[in-house]
């Protein structure tokens, strides 16, 4: 199964994007290696760089400095319900010349 983010499908699941951000194979994913599966998910747009930092710590759950591969599909699946939500709840635009008494 194909993971879902926003309005495209990504062309990889969660446990494959894991694999391919492992750039050095150790098993688990360095805060460099998240920063750009953050990136690349466009989770980091319009954010402070600190961001990527909180993102890392919020979910490396066990606090050993590294996200394994259940901490990054959690990680993974929280991101795709955020979007999902935001896609559910639009913000509606007051219209033009409405104006609150």
């Amino acid at each position: 199964a194909r993971a879902t983010m926003g309005s495209f499908s990504m062309p990889e699941t969660p446990g494959e994007m894991f694999q391919r951000y492992d750039v050095d194979k150790s098993g688990a994913l360095d805060r460099t290696e998240v920063q750009f599966a953050l990136a690349d998910l466009g989770a980091l747009k319009k954010v402070p760089p600190s961001a990527a930092a909180d993102i890392f710590d919020k979910f490396d759950t066990n606090g050993d400095g590294v996200m394994d591969e259940e901490e990054f599909k959690i990680l993974v699946a929280k991101m795709e319900k955020m979007r999902k939500v935001k896609r559910d709840n639009p913000v509606v635009d007051v219209p033009f010349g409405y104006q609150k008494w």
